[in-house]
């Protein structure tokens, strides 16, 4: 949401939840998946999962490491608000 501010505009971003989780962690977002055949290796993060959260995490000026500990859903929202607010010069 923009709104205009005596400075000039602001970007506000709301992430409501009643019941419903705020997702993984970046770390387990990040994890290995179980190989769905027995004897077979933990299928590895795909290079787009990887490319993502490392985008995310330098738009925040952080790490993957830094954000390893926060939740997918909400450092997604956070760079979303960001990007916004640059878009509309905010």
């Amino acid at each position: 949401m923009l709104a205009r501010a005596s400075d000039g505009l602001a970007a506000l971003a709301v992430e409501g939840k009643v019941a419903e989780p705020f997702g993984s962690l970046v770390r387990d977002w990040l994890a290995p998946k179980p190989s769905a055949v027995d004897g077979e290796p933990d299928i590895p993060p795909s290079e787009g999962r990887r490319e993502r959260i490392a985008f995310l995490s330098s738009s925040l000026g952080l790490t993957t490491t830094d954000v390893a500990d926060v939740r997918y859903q909400l450092v997604h929202r956070t760079v979303s608000a960001l990007i916004e607010a640059r878009r509309f010069a905010a």
